[in-house]
């Protein structure tokens, strides 16, 4: 029986070998219907096919069908077409493909050799089975296709060298799909995370369960997503895994391949960084401190610390016995500053041309008091007054009263009491 079957190919070959190129019926589910262009490409260098017909000059082989009552449309390519009938079929090899397009789009492809092998089986005008089959509303593919990956818009999962491709695919061994365009390796099999997906252009889901959606996006740790332009890479920890020092989440704002930047951060810590500004509005942040920059709100204590200069537009108010501590960096209060009952500490110099109002503690600067229950000033240093003083209500002085100056005057409408103490002048 096999000596049969061998004889029958022979002969089968033989006569192929030297006689012109037969019409072939193709028959595909497409039930909308359609204006469908075929073309024969020979794709033995997957990065420069050869087209084979129509011939270049030639009109296209267009036809526009309605389907059938099973949504099938079928029509014969080749039929009286000297062109189609003069392509040797000793030229025909397996990676001589028919595409078949919609609207520059392409829905379907054949192998000839195969076609023209089957054909000549069961009987030319044969309609092709097309791989799929329909039951119960559901199209799926033949039970002898269900481990095989699908690809549309080209002929082979990885991308072919040095040619940017619109297309989607199901790699059923991973799980994984892909659909946008794509013009890097970044859709090559050795890429591609198990169950990942990826939805854009030239984006890159290789962690297990990762999703990247955007342009240029980048997702290789485990169960990491990522969204937007061009995020930043990183070193990642773990592809297969959870692990802290990755990222969960990223929204990328880069510009290009060579100009990457991020927008927003979360890792799988829980730690955030934002790129631009932060607006809040009603958020409560616990157990762990707000950081910016080098300034950060501690939660156990509630304290500000603030790294670098403040500048407070509006009125401060700090109540109840808590203390406000100004350190040796600049701080402007464009409105007033409240401490209900705690203290105030200015590390710094105090600059207070526009008014200093203290009411119901004492001003203190150095060893040097201020009552606020009498106005008494005590100096625990020396007094340089390069003006005029004046005491309306007395001056009292410990230890040696000195005017520098012997030509100035000394004026008091109250009492000017020495004690022990000595006038110069």
């Amino acid at each position: 029986m096999k000596k049969i079957i061998l004889l029958i190919s022979t002969v089968f070959l033989l006569y192929v070998s030297g006689t012109a190129l037969e019409p072939v019926r193709i028959g595909l589910n497409y039930p909308t219907g359609a204006t469908f262009k075929v073309e024969l490409n020979d794709y033995t260098d997957p990065n420069n096919p050869i087209k084979k017909f129509p011939l270049p000059l030639k009109p296209n082989f267009e036809k526009t069908l309605t389907p059938n009552t099973s949504g099938v449309v079928s029509f014969v390519v080749g039929e009286g077409d000297p062109d189609w009938g003069g392509i040797q079929p000793n030229a025909i090899n397996p990676n001589v493909i028919v595409d078949i397009k919609v609207s520059g789009n392409l829905v379907a492809q054949f192998n000839l050799l195969d076609m023209i092998t089957t054909q000549a089986s069961t009987g030319n005008g044969n309609i092709l089975n097309d791989g799929f089959s329909s039951a119960e509303g559901v199209t799926f593919p033949d039970t002898t296709n269900l481990t095989n990956d699908f690809v549309f818009g080209s002929v082979k999962l990885n991308r072919l060298s040095n040619v940017e491709e619109t297309k989607f695919f199901f790699d059923h061994s991973k799980a994984a799909f892909r659909t946008g365009k794509v013009n890097t390796p970044s859709w090559n099999e050795a890429n591609l995370g198990d169950f990942s997906f990826a939805a854009g252009k030239d984006n890159k889901a290789s962690g297990k369960g990762a999703v990247a959606f955007g342009e240029g996006t980048t997702a290789p740790s485990y169960g990491e997503v990522a969204i937007g332009s061009y995020n930043t890479t990183y070193s990642v920890a773990n592809t297969a895994a959870p692990d802290n020092a990755d990222r969960a989440f990223v929204i990328g704002n880069g510009i290009d391949s060579n100009n990457r930047s991020d927008a927003f951060i979360i890792k799988k810590s829980g730690d955030m960084t934002v790129g631009g500004s932060l607006t809040v509005l009603g958020a409560t942040v616990t157990n762990s401190a707000l950081q910016v920059g080098t300034t950060s709100i501690d939660p156990t204590t509630s304290n500000l610390i603030v790294g670098g200069t403040s500048t407070l537009n509006g009125d401060v108010s700090v109540t109840g016995t808590k203390t406000f501590t100004v350190g040796n960096g600049l701080t402007t209060l464009g409105g007033g500053l409240t401490v209900s009952a705690g203290q105030v500490t200015l590390n710094g110099n105090v600059d207070a041309t526009a008014g200093l109002d203290i009411t119901g503690a004492n001003l203190t600067v150095g060893t040097t008091t201020v009552d606020p229950t009498n106005g008494n000033t005590t100096v625990g240093g020396t007094l340089d007054v390069t003006g005029l003083l004046s005491a309306d209500g007395g001056l009292d002085v410990d230890g040696v009263f000195t005017v520098a100056d012997a030509t100035g005057d000394i004026a008091t409408t109250g009492t000017l009491g020495a004690g022990n103490s000595t006038i110069t002048g």
